[in-house]
């Protein structure tokens, strides 16, 4: 027996919830490993000094662990740095340049995040 139109149909959009979903599986798991690799590389730099001081690669650790995902926060950059909150709050108000790569990390998340929400706007699901 042959399936009618609107059987068809049912099935297709079926099929085509199950490859949406399994998509935004794999881009969070995409940001997930980003975020991983770029709080790695932190660790490594992090560990070369091997103390509690600032240090001006950080400016660009902090920007890589902001940009790489839109749903990394300033507890992953210091889970990365090996520092508190307080001494990043510190570091954020003396330092202007590492104030700068927060800024422009944050910044970028954003626009990774808005470019996900464009993706997913014109067929609205509970994934958005």
């Amino acid at each position: 027996m042959s399936d009618t139109i609107e059987q068809l149909a049912l099935k297709l959009s079926i099929l085509k919830q199950g490859v949406e979903a399994s998509l935004t599986k794999i881009k969070i798991h995409e940001f997930k490993m980003a975020t991983r690799d770029c709080i790695a590389l932190g660790h490594r730099h992090v560990n070369k000094f091997n103390d509690n001081e600032y240090h001006n690669e950080y400016n660009q650790i902090a920007f890589n662990i902001l940009s790489c995902s839109p749903f990394n926060t300033q507890v992953h950059v210091c889970g990365a740095l090996r520092c508190t909150q307080d001494t990043f709050m510190e570091w954020h108000s003396i330092h202007e340049n590492f104030r700068e790569a927060v800024k422009h990390g944050f910044v970028n998340g954003e626009m990774l995040a808005r470019e996900l929400l464009v993706e997913f706007s014109f067929e609205p699901s509970n994934k958005v």
